[in-house]
């Protein structure tokens, strides 16, 4: 292990750096610099003179020298200096998600992007509550479809045969079984036509101009909301793509693309 000759104190002579002490274990060294040595750090690279508070955090930091990539994964064979570092990697392969947002239910590879969502979304609880009988809701969605009970609300508008309904699933449901899958909604600025509300609502935006998803690092704001998680990629590192061929991770699937023509088959996250 070459990489021993670069910490100091050295792991088989456990003494202090400053006066020559010497201690049985790294936490007893540790206490003794702390009151001793005030401001001062027990461990050293003796390669560039950092310095550092744990033997943990010296040999990860030592690695960046050595090349030291002890970690594996164990379905491409990509090495990595941390186990933390293999195991986020590995969700690649796996598809798992172990970060979840209290706030909206999702789940995320790594905290990084859990984290991404939380700023996104504001910090700050929100109580979400109907009314009219003080039931508590979630999510404001929920709100809304429950609100419709009191309200005896029906305002999804079947305009083919007139029939309507309080929710738009149902609307959808009816178009496919009476008027054999005809599209639902349409835009009133252009007569362009849905099959799904929501895919109306991103549509009418072109009219409107209106950007409502906006960028917590930039200010930049975007139409659609999986237009802004592209984006946010920029900001986050995040790399979803993962080319089979070479094991290089990548953001965007236009850069896959690119990459594909020179490195040949890819394979994508899911």
């Amino acid at each position: 292990e070459v990489y021993v000759d670069l910490e100091q104190p050295p792991r088989e002579e456990i003494s202090c750096r400053f006066c020559g002490r010497g201690f049985m274990r790294d936490s007893l060294l540790k206490q003794h610099v702390s009151e001793s040595h005030k401001g001062q750090k027990a461990f050293k690279c003796l390669k560039c003179n950092k310095e550092f508070e744990d033997r943990h955090r010296l040999i990860l930091h030592v690695r960046i020298h050595t090349g030291e990539r002890p970690f594996s994964c164990d379905f491409c064979g990509k090495t990595f200096i941390q186990n933390s570092s293999r195991i986020i990697h590995m969700s690649v392969h796996t598809g798992e998600k172990p970060y979840l947002c209290q706030k909206c239910g999702n789940r995320f590879a790594t905290r990084k992007n859990l984290n991404t969502q939380v700023t996104l979304e504001g910090n700050t609880e929100e109580e979400i509550k109907c009314l009219e009988c003080e039931k508590e809701f979630r999510k404001k969605a929920d709100l809304r479809l429950h609100m419709r009970v009191h309200m005896d609300r029906k305002p999804f508008l079947c305009h083919f045969c007139g029939q309507i309904f309080s929710r738009d699933c149902d609307l959808i449901r009816h178009m496919d079984e009476i008027h054999m899958g005809e599209r639902a909604f349409k835009c009133s600025s252009c007569d362009k036509e849905f099959a799904r509300r929501n895919h109306l609502a991103i549509h009418l935006r072109i009219h409107t101009g209106e950007r409502p998803h906006t960028c917590p690092f930039c200010k930049k704001s975007f139409a659609q909301r999986s237009n802004l998680n592209v984006h946010l990629r920029t900001h986050t590192g995040e790399k979803p793509y993962f080319c089979k061929t070479c094991e290089k991770l990548i953001a965007f699937c236009w850069s896959l693309r690119r990459h594909m023509r020179l490195s040949g088959p890819t394979k994508r996250k899911y």
